[in-house]
């Protein structure tokens, strides 16, 4: 049966994704990534007395969505603009909250590979949680270690070349499948500036982990 709630909600963030990402000339795609630069800039918090610490400066963008649209649309040119405007640790209203972010070489560096334990995984909490509760990716430090241990043995060499063996035939009678039973689906996508149609790969890999999940043959019927 399907969810009759769920398909309007699907159909809207098709509608808004499409309208945050259709194409504009490039001077008006510059001019609202420079827009992003003119709010005032603020720091986050000042720094102790004393400790010749350097305060965190950043924007609080629109009220509400913050830079939210800006990251969405402008992705890494936006990151990339800041990073050269604020330097390598800076602050941005973003997702209904205050999110600092770390970019250029040595920053990350600092923040991957620090012997001090000083960064830890719970920035991500506030974004995933509702859906990887208790997740990799949400762990830190030695829990996160024993867990990725765990974890590796199930991508050794071997199980790869098995996984693959076991996945091929099934990927392929799935896209078939779609093919003649499914109708070929497709949506827009921007090319060099120009919109154009392709196969909707998000539409063909949701049936494909559905049924490699369910271990169901191409053919049958999917259950209410």
């Amino acid at each position: 049966m399907t969810n009759i709630i769920h398909l309007p909600l699907a159909k809207g963030r098709e509608r808004l994704s499409s309208v945050l990402m259709v194409p504009l000339p490039s001077r008006v795609d510059a001019a609202l990534l420079g827009a992003s630069d003119r709010w005032p800039v603020r720091e986050l918090a000042p720094p102790p007395a004393g400790s010749g610490l350097k305060p965190v400066l950043g924007t609080a963008g629109m009220p509400l969505l913050g830079h939210t649209l800006d990251y969405i649309r402008f992705g890494s040119n936006f990151s990339r603009a800041r990073y050269q405007r604020l330097g390598p640790v800076s602050w941005m209203g973003a997702f209904g909250t205050k999110i600092v972010a770390v970019a250029g070489p040595d920053a990350i560096q600092e923040v991957l590979t620090t012997k001090a334990k000083s960064f830890s995984q719970d920035g991500w909490t506030y974004l995933i949680d509702a859906f990887f509760h208790r997740g990799l990716m949400l762990m830190s430090f030695d829990e996160h270690r024993m867990h990725r241990r765990i974890m590796q043995e199930a991508f050794t060499r071997d199980r790869l070349a098995g996984y693959v063996d076991q996945l091929g035939p099934t990927l392929e009678a799935s896209i078939l499948f779609s093919d003649v039973h499914g109708g070929r689906k497709t949506e827009q996508v921007v090319i060099s500036g120009r919109p154009q149609q392709q196969p909707a790969i998000s539409w063909r890999l949701r049936r494909v982990a559905f049924r490699l999940g369910m271990r169901l043959p191409e053919g049958t019927a999917r259950p209410a």
